[in-house]
């Protein structure tokens, strides 16, 4: 008997430069957590512990006896961060035809390898992989969705290459928003504990962010504040080329027809009962340690000085307005799909 017979073996790891990949029997797993790694931490803290594996890319992908191949990919969540997409993403892991991988370090990884040489063969490496590593955990999930962390929209081009058109979504929060939320709770990617990009590739943005660094923003806020630019920028890119762009008041005002919104670009079809159950996630605010929350209580925020918030919001105005221009106007107007 083989080690992952009657396992569903998904990829955990991946390492670019080697070709190295890590699976983890995912079997039965919902993914309802607020990130990846959290579901990976719960499963390895099960007992017993899950299966395990590691090593070449190729060896481990023909020697897998894996149930069927990898799910098909009905598109990529994109997003600046701190705007309620990890609601929405919570949303989707309600509905049980959806496996939805929340910000798995894999695809930091293959974000940052991109910046550099042979993207095409990089990208075949990933479809091959995904193709067969990225299998559903569940019995009765047909489709995929992607959501990676923030700063990965910056790699678009290569996940549009990857992805082979698939459609795209993008979540905005206005900059000074993100950095008072940045101020209570750094990204990890900001501080250095996560997987980020070579700084050369937020230069211009690191210089945009002079004038307000000046006025008291810390190196990791800095960061946060060039990787937003840069990010935001990106996303009305991606609008102008058929994104459907989400903006995070929208979220909080009429988040059922957000919900209907995403899913039908995504081209995924559910009931009424399954939207019902997907909407009703926002009762719980996902990162309240206690869980009584609803997403829309007011959360206290370190307030940024007014001198701070202006020359913020005078770096971003450009893109913001941007953004606001491209919204859906169902969301813009608050109108709700029929």
């Amino acid at each position: 008997m083989s080690l992952t017979d009657g396992k569903r073996m998904l990829l955990c790891d991946y390492r670019p430069d080697t070709d190295g990949v890590g699976y983890i029997d995912m079997a039965g797993a919902r993914f309802t957590e607020p990130f990846f790694v959290q579901s990976v931490i719960a499963r390895l803290q099960a007992v017993p512990r899950a299966v395990e594996l590691a090593g070449d890319r190729r060896e481990l992908m023909a020697g897998l006896d894996q149930p069927s191949r990898g799910l098909p990919l009905r598109g990529m969540i994109f997003h600046t961060g701190r705007c309620g997409s990890t609601l929405l993403a919570n949303a989707l892991s309600a509905i049980e035809s959806i496996m939805i991988l929340k910000e798995p370090l894999f695809l930091s990884s293959l974000s940052i390898a991109a910046t550099g040489p042979d993207t095409d063969e990089l990208a075949d490496r990933t479809r091959s992989l995904f193709s067969h590593a990225l299998v559903p955990t569940r019995p009765q999930q047909t489709d995929l969705v992607l959501k990676p962390s923030s700063w990965n929209v910056l790699g678009s081009d290569f996940w549009e290459a990857v992805t082979e058109g698939r459609p795209r979504v993008f979540v905005w929060r206005p900059c000074a928003e993100v950095m008072e939320s940045m101020l209570e709770s750094p990204a990890g990617w900001a501080t250095g504990v996560e997987p980020f990009l070579p700084p050369s590739v937020l230069e211009a943005e690191q210089a945009a962010t002079s004038a307000a660094a000046r006025r008291g923003l810390s190196l990791p806020m800095r960061t946060a504040m060039a990787a937003w630019l840069a990010t935001a920028a990106r996303g009305a890119e991606l609008g102008k080329a058929g994104a459907l762009v989400i903006p995070y008041e929208a979220i909080r005002r009429d988040f059922r027809t957000v919900v209907v919104r995403v899913l039908h670009h995504l081209g995924i079809a559910v009931s009424p009962e399954v939207l019902q159950t997907a909407v009703s996630v926002a009762n719980v605010y996902s990162k309240d340690p206690s869980g009584a929350l609803p997403f829309t209580s007011v959360q206290p925020r370190a307030k940024l000085p007014n001198a701070l918030r202006e020359a913020i919001e005078t770096a971003a105005h450009d893109i913001e307005t941007a953004l606001t221009a491209l919204a859906d106007p169902l969301d813009r107007h608050g109108e709700r799909l029929r």
